[in-house]
């Protein structure tokens, strides 16, 4: 091999091992985004002889990072309508959502009929907010026909 070609092979050999380096750890980091699942269902709910409609959120943390869900709630076409952050598990506030874990909000569907007459629209998705401000939405299904 002659002297003036090692230089050049080395440094073609160190751009070859610093691009693939490059692209594992893009490849990392897209992999390891928060990836939330959100999705709303119209329920009824039986409370002390009652039935109640209700609406049911449920934000399912699917990647592989940790994420603090701060709110979630419906929107009524671009109009949102936050919860009143009480969750089924009786926590309030932001909670802690760790990877392949989920957590599930009640809503009462008879404070969202008097949004539904002021905005003049059906629920037509659900949204949640993390904590950075990013917002993921999900899609609304009647289960009940009302």
């Amino acid at each position: 091999m002659d002297p003036k070609t090692v230089p050049i092979f080395i440094a073609w050999y160190g751009a070859a091992v610093a691009t693939l380096v490059a692209f594992v750890q893009v490849i990392e980091v897209i992999r390891r985004r928060p990836s939330l699942k959100i999705s709303a269902y119209k329920m009824s709910i039986v409370n002390q002889n009652k039935k109640e409609a209700t609406v049911y959120i449920v934000v399912h943390n699917s990647g592989r990072r940790s994420v603090t869900v701060l709110n979630a709630g419906v929107m009524f076409g671009k109009k949102p309508v936050m919860t009143t952050d009480v969750t089924k598990q009786g926590t309030s506030g932001p909670v802690y959502l760790p990877d392949n874990k989920a957590v599930y909000y009640l809503m009462p569907y008879d404070t969202l009929k008097i949004h539904e007459k002021k905005y003049g629209h059906k629920i037509s998705k659900v949204f949640c907010e993390v904590a950075g401000g990013k917002k993921y939405k999900g899609k609304f299904q009647d289960w009940l026909a009302s």
